[in-house]
């Protein structure tokens, strides 16, 4: 269920009272073109987004966009509603990361924030750390680890500030079918750890599937592996949850 979406000026003067993101005074609001916001994303100063596909997405459709000092607030321009917000400085330097726990707060006072429209309590967190700051993703919950539908993905730098948000929707299809016909956990597991390096003797496993208008996917994170002298990594295997064809592999240490 969705709530009525405020104004421009009241979304982002929300998202600063969090004191994570700092809002827009006295800045013109104007409407962008596809071509000119794809030179804005492109001329070096905002922050980047992580994903190909989150700038494709924008792009498809008009957007307004207001500007602080700060960052660049993206809204879609027939709903309303935010888009994404990207940092057009430099994050503040922080003496150690904020934890774990700390970023999904932050990252859930910044959606409520931002996209008051949603009901977040349908959402699970996923969370990153890439040794320069935290990733935390809020994933529409279709079933028991099923997702799909609305995401919100937030970047944070080490102290906890803001750096990006991207909220993106996708059809997920017919994905109670889908969900009726796919691989088991344990296939999916299986499949994801024969596709990996070093030693998972230790490892830790957890696994999830998401549903788009494409099909279905097993997303399988395996913690904890040794890859030899001495570093440990984290795999993130994604595999066809109809077929059990793995489609990506990525690491962090």
């Amino acid at each position: 269920m969705k709530k009525n979406i405020p104004t421009v000026l009241a979304v982002i003067a929300a998202l600063a009272i969090t004191g994570i993101a700092l809002g827009a005074s006295n800045a013109e609001v104007r409407t962008l073109m596809p071509a000119e916001l794809a030179q804005t994303l492109g001329d070096g100063q905002t922050r980047p987004l992580s994903e190909d596909s989150a700038y494709e997405d924008m792009l498809k459709t008009e957007l307004t966009s207001e500007k602080s000092d700060k960052y660049l607030y993206l809204f879609e321009s027939g709903s309303g509603e935010l888009k994404a917000v990207m940092l057009t400085g430099d994050a503040a330097q922080a003496e150690s990361p904020i934890s774990e726990s700390a970023a999904i707060d932050a990252t859930q006072k910044i959606a409520s924030a931002a996209l008051p429209g949603t009901e977040l309590g349908g959402f699970d967190a996923k969370c990153r750390y890439n040794g320069r700051g935290w990733t935390v993703e809020l994933w529409q919950k279709l079933a028991d680890d099923l997702y799909g539908g609305r995401k919100i993905a937030v970047k944070l730098s080490d102290g906890g500030e803001l750096e990006t948000l991207i909220r993106t929707d996708d059809d997920p299809g017919d994905w109670q079918s889908a969900a009726k016909s796919a691989i088991s956990r344990e296939k999916a597991a299986e499949l994801a750890l024969a596709a990996i390096d070093g030693d998972a003797e230790n490892a830790e496993v957890s696994a999830y599937m998401q549903a788009n208008a494409d099909g279905i996917l097993w997303q399988v994170d395996i913690a904890n592996v040794d890859i030899g002298n001495g570093w440990i990594a984290t795999y993130f295997v994604t595999l066809n949850a109809l077929t059990g064809e793995v489609i990506t592999v990525d690491m962090t240490r």
